[in-house]
């Protein structure tokens, strides 16, 4: 007998031995297999759950450790967070696996959770006051988006208020040569200036252009004596709120810039630059904001065009112009789903328009989007609304359809007490759109109190730095979250696989897979009711599309129906099955076998 199958046999044994729960024997096999294969990190997955369920923890983790250095080396690293998981649930250092796990979500492409997950390892630091953690960590998070100016001067910003200036002139250096690569000469050279004036060295003031002074809302740089204060750094200039645009103005600025890149100034490389005077004869409408960041968006300078997309929204907005301004919003809210604002503003859109299914829409994807910031409460809060418009709309069904189950079992026991027409005035009376309105609009109106100059402190810092890495973090990989779905539900962390598969449904080439993968975490989890829902809610919506793609989910409803005695029912979705394929999976040996037991329970004629 070779290795292969001498390792293939042990593995059989003790999978056996761990059914029958003779946890002993089935250590002794799988140690075996290791001393024929070291490295096989599926093996210590398996003692490690062996010694788990004995109650020797110490072993349990001494395993899981070699396992998550295992898929770390072959670079697997949907598995190996799987075991940073289990690690986690054993309760190692909390610490020491998130700062494990933001480093395998960055090897993923899931830079969005590996900034949270960051984050809130940074938090750990800060409740503990141990701001050299936090510091630490915050430079881990701008590595993560290392060409993203903005960001570095925050934590250049943070830096200079701790005396720590060789870490912020290092932070200062990294933005001059970002600056000096996208060709923004005058930028690079204040900051220039700044790393001089840290220095203690002499500066002599860059001479300002004639064509640029007197330009409305535009700041100089002041450079004072180094001191631990805050001093924010503005990238483009702000418009004074007490003397606001009107049209020609704006189309002015947008004529200057685009015109700036015709004649060689931040030009945008592979698009075709026009002629000067039809630029000039174009710029004419709010719409150019639109044009201006579609350009952007095409050559992926994607915080650009987001800052055209947002002019284009607000001035929609604020004109009525609800249609126009939903879409750019949305827009915006794809690009940047860590964003809050754009969400917001669609909520704010739905109440004002009485769309009850976009608000429930809307007030999802807020939900989601704290939850990835790490605000628990205020994500619990958003569900909460949405529940109250429509605690049985189908959207919501679908991304908590555990909520459903619920709402089910507790109408049934109201049925049983109330009268269906008093029930239904009830449901009424709690949706309040002016209210909810009026709930959000003072929310998106709250912003961080701006201190006094000279009196910053580190809490305002700190949540400026937080703002601006949520601001940059864009589009998620959905593929790679239900990837990591497919581990984590492989290795028995069903709660965790579940909310990576609802993650990945977001994604429109993953929503159908993510949506089966969901019904089977609720099934894993005993939860019949509930992935019954799923598939069903599935069928109905999609069949139409492409009935050979519901197959899989009649499949899985059928044998729902027949474990819980459905027979009936279980043939019917199998029938189903049958019409379209009949050569899939065994669904015909299931039809013959449900169909024997049906004909056993029927009562006999006398």
């Amino acid at each position: 007998m070779g290795k292969t199958e001498k390792i293939t046999e042990l593995k059989i044994k003790a999978k056996n031995a761990m059914t029958k729960n003779k946890l002993d024997e089935a250590i002794q096999l799988y140690e075996k297999i290791l001393s024929l294969n070291a490295e096989d990190p599926v093996t210590m997955n398996e003692i490690a759950e062996a010694y788990k369920k004995k109650g020797d923890l110490n072993n349990a983790r001494k395993y899981l450790w070699d396992a998550l250095e295992a898929y770390k080396n072959l670079e697997y690293y949907p598995n190996a967070t799987a075991i940073a998981k289990k690690l986690l649930n054993l309760g190692e250092d909390e610490l020491e696996i998130m700062e494990i796990m933001a480093d395998l979500y960055s090897k993923q492409g899931l830079i969005g959770d590996a900034i949270s997950t960051y984050y809130g390892l940074a938090e750990k630091f800060m409740k503990e006051n141990d701001i050299d953690g936090v510091l630490t960590t915050y430079k881990k998070i701008v590595e993560l988006t290392p060409k993203k100016a903005d960001i570095r001067l925050k934590l250049a910003d943070i830096f200079v208020s701790q005396e720590k200036i060789d870490e912020a002139i290092e932070q200062y250096q990294e933005v001059e040569k970002i600056y000096r690569e996208q060709g923004r000469v005058d930028d690079a050279d204040q900051i220039k200036m700044k790393i001089a004036e840290l220095r203690g060295e002499a500066v002599e003031e860059a001479p300002v252009q004639p064509s640029e002074a007197g330009k409305a809302g535009e700041e100089e740089f002041v450079f004072e004596q180094a001191k631990p204060v805050f001093e924010e750094s503005k990238e483009t200039a702000p418009v004074e709120e007490a003397e606001p645009l009107v049209e020609e103005e704006v189309a002015e600025s947008i004529e200057e810039e685009l015109i700036s890149a015709i004649e060689g100034e931040d030009t945008i490389v592979g698009v075709p630059q026009p002629e000067t005077a039809s630029v000039e004869k174009a710029v004419s409408d709010w719409m150019d904001w639109v044009t201006l960041a579609e350009l952007y968006e095409s050559v992926q300078s994607i915080d650009d065009a987001v800052e055209y997309y947002t002019k284009a929204a607000d001035y929609f907005f604020e004109t009525g112009d609800y249609e126009r301004a939903e879409e750019l919003y949305a827009k915006i809210s794809k690009l940047k789903p860590f964003e809050l604002r754009p969400i917001q503003k669609l909520i704010q859109i739905a109440l004002k328009t009485n769309d009850k299914s976009k608000a429930i829409e809307a007030y999802i994807s807020l939900h989601i989007c704290l939850k990835k910031r790490g605000a628990e409460e205020e994500a619990q809060k958003a569900l909460e609304k949405a529940l109250k418009i429509d605690p049985h709309h189908p959207v919501l069904q679908e991304y908590f359809p555990e909520l459903a189950v619920q709402e089910e079992v507790k109408e049934e026991v109201k049925e049983e007490k109330v009268a269906k027409e008093e029930k239904k005035e009830e449901v009424v009376a709690e949706i309040n759109f002016e209210e909810l309105l009026k709930e959000e609009e003072e929310a998106i109106s709250i912003k961080l109190q701006e201190p006094t100059p000279g009196e910053e402190n580190i809490d305002y810092l700190l949540e400026q730095f937080k703002e601006k890495i949520f601001e940059n973090i864009s589009t998620e990989d959905f593929s790679s979250h239900y990837d990591l779905g497919l581990s984590y539900k492989e290795m028995g962390l069903i709660d965790e696989a579940i909310n990576e598969f609802k993650i990945a449904m977001r994604g429109e080439r993953e929503r159908l897979k993510s949506l089966e993968m969901l019904g089977q975490g609720y099934e894993d989890k005993g939860e019949l009711k509930t992935a019954e829902l799923i598939y069903k809610r599935a069928i109905e919506k999609e069949t139409q599309k492409d009935p050979v793609k519901m197959l899989a989910f009649h499949y899985h409803l059928g044998d729902i129906y027949a474990r819980q005695g459905k027979l009936k029912e279980a043939i019917k979705e199998f029938k189903e099955i049958v019409e379209i394929d009949p050569e899939f999976g065994d669904v015909k040996e299931k039809i013959k076998e449900l169909s024997k037991q049906l004909m056993k329970s029927a009562p006999t004629k006398s």
